[in-house]
């Protein structure tokens, strides 16, 4: 009887390490990149910010950077998986920032550059930089 109770003090005191769940694919840049793209939508479709999060959940590169890292399933609702990051940063100085980046691909008749490069970070943002730094 005192070793079970013992077991359950120690446990209580001393619980088992939670194990580090898996890593966000989300960052505040590929969130800042998302809202960029929605707002884009808005202006260019008249769209709302659910119906722009839905069409972008259907196309990719979103359609590959919202399926699971090992598996081939995608979230339940993807567009609303977009409608909530981008509500996430929305007002963030980062987009801000980038939406002037866009708005000079936009002017100088770049947009396909634009897309490359939202196409080439969400698929690879570790390398995003290292390969496009003479570029941007």
């Amino acid at each position: 009887m005192f070793y079970e109770l013992a077991l359950t003090l120690a446990r209580e005191l001393y619980p088992e390490p939670k194990k580090k769940g898996e890593k966000t694919k989300w960052t505040d840049l590929n969130r800042a990149i998302l809202a960029v793209e929605i707002e884009r939508l808005i202006r260019e479709d008249g769209k709302s910010v659910s119906r722009a999060a839905n069409c972008l959940a259907a196309r990719e590169p979103w359609t590959s950077f919202l399926r699971g890292n090992d598996s081939n399933e995608t979230t339940p609702d993807p567009g609303e998986a977009l409608r909530r990051s981008y509500y996430q940063i929305v007002d963030d100085r980062l987009v801000r920032m980038l939406n002037i980046i866009f708005e000079t691909f936009e002017t100088s008749g770049r947009i396909n550059q634009w897309d490359k490069y939202v196409e080439d970070f969400l698929q690879n943002p570790c390398n995003f930089l290292s390969n496009n730094k003479n570029t941007l």
